[in-house]
């Protein structure tokens, strides 16, 4: 199908301009909408992102251009009323819809695991920031996660009390008087080894060819393409008994598990991601060459099968401490450009900038290959060719995930 008579409208929070780039190569027009620069008192960074580049139209308000938008795709979660409102209205939205609340809500997830048959370890749900210091002090390693405000409580691991008191003085800081009420779900580490299915979903249905990968957290990622037969076990599982809530919840989206398997082959779903995950949705929106055909026939509900162009896939997390708070001037050649993706990317007088969203992690580059060694060889110059203040990578991220897999071939997880 063609689409150079479509208009896609885009509506993000600045960590997924990739996905509105992608569709650029194909729409006739594609329209960008950063949620990040409203509020009270707005300032113009947020209102940068998107800017300047090539085949995208920035805007400042979605629901003036929501008529005449063809296909309405949300790349990230916190939308999901909004999506079930422009259904209702006909409109072709790709999202996750109220599926979001498996990633938002952790409580809510542990239920819903439950109801499907799933296995969950060890937890407990701890309300009030005093309340789970005092549960931390005799519970050294667990996990702790919190709910729906992620710039508020991101998880973190809590090794020994005295480390982590800082923290906790830190949040008790910022969290005011809602630190009493706070609810924190903490969870008992599990043995084994994370991996995870990267793609979509459409009412709960998968297609016949997906891609599956591992994580070293915030560094790297290395995944591949499988037949839907061929996909390991353990994530096959999570995914068929998660359908029938997948297709209820409105989820026509992308979709991404974390999933820890230990010796006994027993799957543990951690963490959903029902967003275009990062990583590794840098490195699949190019792993794949159809997603304006799979977005759109996807938001109209029909399944779509992903056209892969290489078996393999890396990613290499780049970071800049001076990006955390400060726009970033990024420098890398030209023909990187569909390997290099930047968050909070715009383009001003032929520059290329990351806009500040308050992380180190600015972007990443990727590599794609019909090995192993090529994928991840490619991914690695592509990161030594991007330059800019204080930016770095783990050089050692991909040698970290290639020992998972390895690790992972022994409780199942065949690659």
């Amino acid at each position: 199908m063609e689409f150079g008579d479509k208009t896609a409208l885009v509506i993000d929070q600045g960590l997924y301009v990739h996905v509105a780039e992608k569709l650029a190569e194909s729409f006739g027009r594609v329209l960008y909408y950063c949620n990040g620069w409203r509020c009270a008192f707005p300032v113009s960074e947020g209102f940068n992102i998107g800017a300047g580049l090539e085949g995208i139209e920035r805007v400042e308000n979605a629901w003036d251009h929501i008529e005449e938008a063809d296909l309405i795709v949300f790349p990230d979660t916190y939308f999901g009323a909004e999506q079930e409102y422009l259904r209702r209205q006909g409109k072709r939205v790709w999202g996750a819809g109220q599926a979001e609340l498996l990633e938002l809500y952790r409580d809510e997830l542990k239920r819903v695991l439950h109801q499907v048959g799933l296995a969950v370890g060890p937890y407990e749900l701890v309300t009030g920031l005093e309340q789970l210091g005092e549960y931390l002090k005799s519970h050294p390693g667990v996990y702790v996660k919190g709910n729906l405000f992620r710039g508020d409580v991101e998880t973190f691991r809590a090794r020994h009390f005295k480390a982590t008191k800082p923290l906790l003085d830190e949040l008790a800081l910022h969290l005011g008087p809602r630190a009493s009420q706070t609810l924190f779900v903490v969870e008992e580490p599990l043995s084994g080894v994370e991996a995870g299915y990267d793609g979509f979903s459409i009412d709960g249905r998968f297609p016949s060819i997906a891609a599956f990968g591992y994580e070293a957290k915030d560094a790297g990622y290395i995944g591949q393409v499988r037949s839907w037969e061929r996909l390991p076990a353990g994530l096959k599982v999570i995914n068929e008994r998660l359908a029938p809530v997948l297709c209820e919840l409105g989820c026509r989206g992308f979709f991404s598990s974390e999933v820890r398997i230990g010796n006994d082959r027993v799957p543990y779903l951690m963490d959903p991601a029902m967003r275009a995950g990062t990583p590794p949705s840098e490195a699949y929106i190019e792993l794949f060459s159809n997603w304006d055909e799979i977005m759109w026939e996807g938001a109209a509900g029909e399944l779509v099968t992903p056209r892969p162009v290489a078996r393999y896939m890396a990613q290499v997390v780049l970071r800049s401490e001076w990006g955390r708070e400060h726009f970033l001037g990024v420098e890398f050649p030209p023909e990187l450009r569909k390997f290099v993706k930047l968050h909070g990317h715009c383009r001003i007088q032929g520059q290329d900038y990351a806009v500040p969203l308050k992380i180190r992690e600015f972007g990443s580059a990727i590599g794609l290959g019909q090995s192993l060694e090529e994928a991840v060889g490619a991914a690695l110059r592509h990161a030594e060719a991007v330059e800019g203040l204080e930016v770095e990578f783990d050089g050692q991220a991909l040698g970290r995930v290639m020992d998972a897999i390895e690790a992972g071939a022994k409780v199942g997880v065949d690659w």
